[in-house]
């Protein structure tokens, strides 16, 4: 009876044990049970369901992709709502464009959607990968970044996502690396097809938004959309400006960069016909403004810059640090690069107007590696907010 009744009291407790770890116990000379992982596979990765370790090392050179704004400690939700829409968003802008279709022998079907090859292009990607498991190592193909991957940031309140190189940006990479000589052309990478790719897929987001079609998010408060990136130095400001100052003139002029001219987002189009100024109209300066968030690397603040003629130490004068540059510097770097870039390689006049601009350079100071980084994009007027301050327009419910 007895040893029934401690029978009884370990299974109860087994029960009880089980029913906590959410999970079977082993059996006598058998392995645990693993936990089922929810969701995964190819498709969770190809939304930015794993991290790019490696894409800190290039955040100096510049990557696109976007920044996702949340409340704190919740970025792991935000990263989940809005990896697959942006991934949806990805495809139908790849999708239904020009660039797809060039290397293509055979023309689309009319009558597919993009929201239907949307909703297919995942199932299609697992099964073809599934098929080919064991035919694709023997051929040796190389492994497929995924679309969208996280990067790993220390800061709360803040997920980034790298986005892919743009397939024709790529091939022209591969095409021409044999003829790249010098190495200030080498560390230089920046992807207009790809930076032209992440602005429409936010105007398309936030057209989706603004007509019902798409609804607002929980956890995510703000899209901002990467164009480049680079580290938070004048230079580097500077040089980053003349970037952004090219898609701007692509667009002001009506040619885009990534080829796709007729599917402008409406912002950008009324942004490059109100600097055009109508027939008829002389043609005023460009009017931009700089919209600036500003963070710190975690933990590790700022060491003062050593006094002139310190030399304490072995006798040898230490190198200067670079004092980091505060917010008037960056600013002043930035528009610098934009306006000059302007001026003196697309022939356009620019002035700066912070109550109605006609673009807005947005500049997210990132810290990633115990570096500061800058991320930056420029948007036309109409996928932006001006007041209180200039950012892209907020996607989250709270904000609406």
């Amino acid at each position: 009876m007895a040893s029934e009744n401690q029978d009884e009291r370990l299974a109860r407790l087994r029960a009880e044990a089980e029913a906590e770890m959410r999970r079977r116990l082993p059996t006598e000379g058998g392995r645990a049970a693993k936990r089922r992982k929810m969701g995964g596979g190819e498709a969770e990765r190809q939304a930015g369901g794993r991290f790019d370790y490696g894409a800190i090392q290039k955040l100096a050179t510049g990557i696109t992709g976007f920044l996702l704004t949340c409340q704190l400690q919740r970025e792991n939700s935000a990263r989940k709502e809005a990896g697959p829409l942006l991934a949806r968003y990805l495809e139908q802008c790849r999708g239904g464009g020009a660039p797809a279709a060039a290397g293509s022998s055979e023309p689309a079907a009319a009558d597919t959607s993009n929201d239907e090859a949307a909703e297919a292009a995942p199932e299609a990607a697992e099964q073809q990968e599934a098929a080919s498991g064991t035919a694709a190592a023997e051929e040796g193909r190389a492994f497929k970044p995924p679309a969208l991957a996280a990067v790993k940031v220390p800061v709360r309140g803040l997920v980034a996502l790298k986005l892919a190189a743009h397939p024709v940006a790529a091939a022209a990479d591969a095409n021409g690396a044999a003829d790249v000589s010098s190495s200030s052309q080498a560390s230089s990478s920046f992807d207009a097809a790809s930076a032209n790719l992440v602005h429409e897929m936010a105007a398309a987001l936030l057209a989706d938004i603004a007509a019902g079609k798409q609804a607002r998010l929980q956890h995510v408060q703000r899209i901002v959309p990467v164009q480049t990136t680079c580290r938070l130095e004048a230079a580097a400001l500077q040089a980053a400006g003349g970037q952004l100052a090219a898609l701007v003139a692509a667009a002001v002029a009506g040619v885009n960069c990534s080829q796709q001219g007729e599917d402008r987002s409406e912002g950008t189009a009324a942004a490059a016909a109100a600097v055009a100024g109508g027939e008829g109209a002389s043609k005023r300066p460009l009017t931009f403004g700089i919209g600036l968030k500003q963070r710190e690397v975690s933990g590790k603040p700022a060491a003062p810059a050593p006094a002139a003629g310190d030399n304490s130490g072995d006798g040898a004068a230490a190198p200067a640090a670079a004092a980091p540059l505060d917010r008037g510097g960056i600013i002043t770097a930035l528009a610098g690069g934009f306006e000059q870039a302007l001026r003196q390689q697309h022939g356009l006049a620019a002035a700066v107007d912070l109550k109605a601009p006609d673009w807005v350079l947005i500049c997210e100071v990132v810290p990633a590696g115990g570096e500061l980084y800058a991320a930056l994009c420029a948007l036309p007027r109409a996928l932006c907010t001006l007041k209180p301050k200039l950012h892209v327009q907020v996607v989250g419910r709270a904000g609406a």
